[in-house]
């Protein structure tokens, strides 16, 4: 949890927000296994919702806004991958076990 208010604190900052946008990206982009990096995902996203950094208002800076877009676009596609990867170990399971009779 002290990361994520770090992160919140740093999101505030106009001179921080978008390196911490930055390292925020990079977290998500770590490879994990596909459960836990789910988890991660959506409750860093959770946390950015809920302190309104994912709604930006009308005026807000064009460099900061290209790093959340690529923080958002991380994120889905990570999304994505994770689901795409716990699909293929499900499947890949059963498949197995018939292989190694």
């Amino acid at each position: 949890m002290f990361l994520c208010s770090t992160f919140l604190r740093y999101m505030s900052v106009e001179v921080l927000r978008e390196s911490a946008c930055d390292c925020i990206h990079e977290i998500i982009m770590k490879g994990m296994e596909p459960l836990a990096k789910k988890e991660l995902v959506e409750s860093l996203l959770s946390v950015l919702e809920k302190s309104s950094i994912l709604e930006p208002q009308e005026d807000e800076d064009a460099d900061f806004m290209a790093k959340l877009a690529k923080l958002m676009s991380a994120s889905g596609s990570q999304l994505l991958n994770s689901y795409t990867k716990a699909v293929r170990s499900i499947n890949q399971v059963p498949a197995m076990r018939y292989n190694m009779h």
